[in-house]
């Protein structure tokens, strides 16, 4: 059984992700999927902000798949789906730990 989270956007943007995929806020910090909460703000493709409408959890039996691009870069894990931008398997896994630490850091 896997956890999802389908979040909705102020401009009809629909993303089923699962609670520890890292997605892309307003601010340009990667956020898990789980801390983010309605109001929140993302970025969409073009750099425009986008509200967090609505987010519905739900559990499936299915498998969750990611991409993890050749590139090692960064830049080139920040990933478009859906229109939003969110991150590659590597902010997940590889730089997880370093990337919620930053953000903690940040924030106080």
């Amino acid at each position: 059984m896997e956890r999802f989270m389908r979040i909705h956007t102020s401009l009809g943007h629909s993303l089923e992700v699962t609670p520890d995929h890292p997605m892309v806020r307003a601010s340009g910090i990667m956020a898990k999927a789980s801390d983010l909460k309605v109001g929140d703000t993302l970025l969409e493709e073009t750099g425009q902000t986008i509200t967090i409408e609505n987010i519905q959890e739900s559990i499936r039996e299915t498998v969750a798949w990611n991409v993890l691009p050749q590139d090692e870069t960064r830049a080139g894990n920040v990933l478009v789906a859906e229109g939003l931008l969110t991150g590659s398997a590597r902010f997940q896994n590889q730089w997880a730990n370093e990337t919620y630490r930053l953000l903690l850091r940040e924030n106080y």
